[in-house]
C-alpha cells in the first residue's frame, strides 16, 4: 500500500484511516479521521466534480481578516476545506452520523470557504447577470458549459428552432445569459427577466492530500522523538538521594526489605496507592535497594 500510496495526490478518509492504522500501529477508524479534522490536526480537502464560482481573498496583515474581492473566478479540482461556518457543521455532521464518508456529497455553497496555497476562495451560491469586467467570465463559463450539456454552439444558440432539446428553464436561463452578454457589448444596461441566477448544486468527494497525511504522521513521530529525548536520566547521586526516600518510608510503615514478602507487600501497597506495579518490577527495585 505505501508504494501506490506515494503515488498517489489524495486519498478517501477510508483509505487514510487503512493508512494511518499500518503507519501507527493502531487501530484508525474514519470517525477518528473526522474528529482529527475537527481538532484540526489534519487539514480536509475536497474534490470537486464540476467546475465552481468564488471570489478569492487573503489575509489582512495586521488583524488577520480575510478580505475578498468583487471578481468572480470559475475554478475547479481539489481545495482544502476552511473549518469554520456550514463546513464545519457539514463536517460534524457526518462525525455524528458515523458517516464512513464514501459516497459523494451533494449540497449548497452559501458559506463555504476553500483554500489552496495561501489565497481563500468563498463560494458563490448566485451569479449576477450584470456583465462587468468582474462578472462576464463566469457568465461566459456558464453559457458555454449549458451548452456542451446540450451539444449545443453559440450559434446554434442563435436559431430558436434548437430549443427543442431545452426544458422551460433552461430556455430561460439561456436567454438571460445571452441577453447579459449581448447588451455587454452593445454597452447597454442589462435587460434580464432576474437580476441573477442561482447556482446548481455540485457533488464532490472528501479526500485528504497525501502529502498532509505524511506531515501528520511525521509530526506524531517527532513528538514522540522529542519526548523521549527529553526524558532525564538520572545522576548517581540523584538516585541514591531517591533510593534513601524509599528505605526511609519502608523503615517507616515497618516494611523490611530483607524480608521474604518484602516484595508482596510492596505491590499490595502500590495497588491500594491506585498506582500498581508488577511483581517484577518491585523485585528488582527491592535489588537495587539492598545493592546500593
Amino acid at each position: 500500500m505505501n508504494k501506490i500510496f506515494k503515488l498517489k495526490r489524495t486519498v478517501s478518509l477510508v483509505d487514510a484511516a487503512k493508512h494511518l492504522s499500518i503507519s501507527l500501529k493502531e487501530d484508525v477508524s474514519v470517525q477518528d479521521v473526522l474528529q482529527f479534522v475537527l481538532d484540526k490536526h489534519i487539514i480536509l480537502s475536497a474534490r470537486f466534480l464540476e467546475p465552481l464560482y468564488a471570489v478569492t481573498g487573503c489575509e489582512n496583515g495586521k488583524d488577520e481578516k480575510i478580505v475578498f474581492g468583487e471578481k468572480v473566478h470559475v475554478i475547479e479540482g481539489i481545495f482544502d476545506l476552511v473549518m469554520v461556518g456550514k463546513v464545519r457543521s457539514a463536517i460534524t455532521e457526518l462525525y455524528n452520523n458515523k458517516s464512513d464518508c464514501s459516497e459523494l456529497i451533494a449540497g449548497g455553497y452559501d458559506g463555504f470557504y476553500l483554500k489552496q496555497n495561501d489565497t481563500y476562495y468563498r463560494l458563490q451560491s448566485t451569479l449576477s447577470l450584470d456583465a462587468t469586467e468582474n462578472n462576464k467570465p463566469a457568465i461566459e463559463d456558464r453559457l458555454n458549459r449549458l451548452l456542451a450539456s446540450k451539444g449545443m454552439t453559440v450559434s446554434d444558440a442563435m436559431d430558436h428552432s434548437n430549443y427543442a432539446t431545452l426544458n422551460d428553464d433552461e430556455i430561460d436561463l439561456l436567454i438571460d445569459l445571452s441577453t447579459s452578454l449581448q447588451n455587454e457589448l452593445d454597452n447597454e444596461e442589462v435587460i434580464a427577466s432576474v437580476e441573477c441566477i442561482h447556482l446548481d448544486e455540485c457533488c464532490y468527494e472528501l479526500v485528504i492530500r497525501t502529502s498532509e497525511l505524511t506531515r501528520f504522521i511525521e509530526s506524531l513521530q517527532n513528538k514522540k522523538v522529542k519526548m523521549l529525548s527529553e526524558e532525564k536520566i538520572l545522576g548517581n547521586k540523584e538516585r541514591r538521594t531517591f533510593y534513601r526516600v524509599i528505605r526511609s518510608l519502608c523503615h517507616n510503615c515497618g516494611i523490611d526489605l530483607n524480608e521474604r514478602g518484602a516484595t508482596a507487600t510492596l505491590q499490595k501497597v502500590t495497588d491500594l496507592a491506585g498506582d500498581p506495579l508488577s511483581h517484577e518490577t518491585i523485585r528488582k527495585l527491592i535489588i537495587n535497594l539492598k545493592n546500593d
